[in-house]
């Protein structure tokens, strides 16, 4: 509507990627357009309407954002899309927050415990790897000069960074807030544990078949870690610190996080290496001896002892999101160019991939039985997370 008035698309001279915003006829700013051809990283608009997706019920405060078709001579036109006639972009829209602050220039000082709770709870689940208070916008209710605790609403914004396809290096700008050290309510610990990432992730399938399975995983297990995690006891301040990895001097620590996965996924290698192995030997031994050494019984009992692992070793999730079964036009399937196409999804995410592979960080998507590693890493949380209590209380006195 902005644009079809004749409104010019406002360049954001700030940010790593390409923003615009979009003002009314009255020169109100309405809305954030982020073209995703004008993006560092091409599934940063993806990244962005997951994050709102995922905010069940606004309980982080998520504004309201869509993947749009777009146009404007406005528009940066990058060589690869340079054409004669204006062309068209694929962007992330986001309903425009009108502020008074960033959590930056005030601290944290007068923010409500629940409000930076909510926060923090939602930067958990999507493993938000870019939560600074530059991008928490702060609403003052009331006068300037009354800001108090309370007197403050907060608003979540740029997600383009949450959902990595790997547990990557986090930073958590509201960790060491006083507000994280306290526990949470009951209500806070009722939503978390309603929380079903698996209901999540076939949503997500779904209403984005571009996001990538790794991603998908990540925020299943991300979940599943603060519900355990809830359960233990753990305020916001534990669980943090438990998914941040630790620098001294100069070395970079693994995180805890990424520490409880690294048994269950080698577990889960060998053991399909074992597998694959033994079919491979019981196929030998048919092969060289049926007719000659063994019985029918024999050779039948072989086949059954295969076949009973063969739902192991094809019972695999897919590298991609299942296709949807029906087409809704409110969803980013009706976008041409967007969905049924594998190769500009390959494209887009390929640098990202290859990044996180390379760089050593914890990759899920290469993990053959998902349910199998799922299970595995389950088991050590209530162990994981009785240390870590321990170690809280028998520091508790030290100055």
């Amino acid at each position: 509507m902005a644009i079809a008035s004749g409104e010019v698309p406002v360049s954001v001279s700030n940010g790593l990627g390409g923003a615009y915003l979009l003002h009314n006829p009255s020169g109100d700013t309405i809305a954030v357009a982020k073209p995703i051809d004008e993006e560092p990283l091409g599934e940063t608009g993806i990244r962005e309407l997951a994050a709102y997706l995922l905010d069940h019920g606004g309980f982080a405060g998520v504004p309201a954002t869509a993947l749009v078709k777009i146009s404007h001579v406005a528009f940066n036109v990058n060589e690869a899309t340079a054409i004669s006639a204006t062309p068209y972009k694929i962007a992330s829209l986001q309903n425009f927050v009108s502020h008074d602050f960033d959590a930056g220039e005030l601290g944290p000082a007068g923010f409500s415990v629940a409000s930076v709770h909510r926060i923090g709870i939602f930067d958990l689940r999507i493993l938000n790897v870019d939560r600074h208070a530059g991008n928490i916008l702060v609403k003052i209710k009331g006068q300037h000069e009354n800001y108090a605790v309370g007197a403050a609403e907060l608003v979540p914004i740029d997600h383009g960074l949450c959902l990595p396809e790997c547990l990557d290096d986090l930073y958590f700008g509201w960790l060491h807030w006083p507000q994280e050290l306290v526990p949470f309510t009951e209500s806070e610990t009722e939503y978390i544990l309603n929380l079903d990432p698996n209901k999540d992730a076939e949503f997500l399938r779904m209403e984005l078949p571009l996001l990538r399975e790794s991603s998908i995983r990540v925020m299943i297990l991300c979940t599943i870690f603060l519900k355990q995690a809830a359960i233990a006891g753990l305020c916001l301040a534990d669980i943090g610190a438990m998914m941040t990895r630790e620098f001294r001097g100069d070395e970079e620590k693994p995180s805890m996080l990424e520490k409880l996965c690294t048994q269950p996924k080698t577990n889960v290698f060998i053991n399909t290496s074992e597998v694959e192995e033994d079919m491979d030997n019981n196929y030998d031994k048919v092969e060289v001896d049926t007719g000659i050494f063994l019985l029918a019984n024999e050779i039948e009992d072989i086949f059954n002892e295969v076949a009973a692992d063969l739902p192991k070793l094809f019972h695999r999730p897919l590298n991609f999101a299942k296709p949807p079964k029906t087409l809704k036009l409110s969803s980013v399937r009706s976008m041409p160019g967007l969905c049924g196409n594998s190769s500009y999804r390959d494209n887009m995410s390929f640098s990202m991939q290859k990044n996180n592979q390379e760089s050593g960080d914890m990759y899920l998507g290469d993990i053959p039985e998902w349910e199998m590693f799922l299970e595995s890493f389950e088991k050590l949380l209530p162990q994981a997370f009785e240390d870590s209590n321990k170690r809280k209380l028998g520091t508790s006195c030290n100055f």
